[in-house]
Parts: structure tokens; C-alpha cells; sequence
């Protein structure tokens, strides 16, 4: 991502790596930015709401969370019972305090939920 972006000019982009289950493990400021995107990274920690708290913290009031995980759909990822259903996520999701804006598929092996910060 960081070289297409250099090969586009875009410079307002910034990859950090980061153990999200920390408490401001980003390093980002509070209220800094607008969007935060989280791609098939929940099923995978067990510390879901610190990720989410993480987000909540940098996000922007006003600001949005994507929320990227595996369906249900057997042929292809994680096994069945790491994955995190629309139910549960959405669930988490609310319980952090972020207001739900949609859940909408993603092809055949994933689902989004947007909401956002208030």
C-alpha cells in the first residue's frame, strides 16, 4: 500500500504496524482522523473491544469505522468457529458506543459493517 501510494503522489496516507490490542498502540492523536478501516483482523484477537476502543479513540466525532470480517461461507478463510458473525460484531460494535450506519456484503466471503463515532 505504502509504494502505490508513493507511485500515486498520495502522501496523506500512513501505514503503521501496531499490536491493537495496547492501549494507543497507534500512536495517533486523539480525535485525528476521519475514517479507520479494520480488515480481517477481529476474528483473529481475542482483545476485540480494545481494537475497537483504539479506533473510537483516533476517530473524529462524526468520524466512521469499517468493519471488514469473513462470513460465513466455508470455501475459503479462517475456520468457522474464529469467525465473528454479523450478530456478534454488530453487538460489539454497539457495546463501544459507536452508532451503526449499515452492514452491507463484500463478495462472496465477506460482510462490512460501517458506524460511526458520536
Amino acid at each position: 500500500m505504502e509504494s502505490f501510494a508513493k507511485i500515486k503522489n498520495i502522501d496523506n496516507i500512513i501505514i503503521k504496524r501496531a499490536n491493537l490490542e495496547k492501549e494507543k498502540s497507534t500512536q495517533l492523536e486523539d480525535g485525528s482522523v476521519n475514517w479507520v478501516i479494520i480488515k480481517d483482523v477481529l476474528f483473529q484477537n481475542k482483545k476485540k473491544q480494545n481494537i475497537l476502543k483504539e479506533a473510537k479513540r483516533i476517530l473524529k466525532d462524526g468520524g466512521n469505522i469499517l468493519v471488514m470480517e469473513w462470513n460465513e461461507n466455508p470455501a475459503m478463510g479462517p475456520e468457522k468457529k474464529m469467525r465473528i458473525t454479523v450478530e456478534d460484531l454488530t453487538k460489539t460494535v454497539f457495546s463501544e458506543g459507536f452508532v451503526f450506519k449499515k452492514q452491507i456484503g463484500a463478495g462472496n466471503y465477506h460482510y462490512v459493517i460501517i458506524a460511526t463515532k458520536m
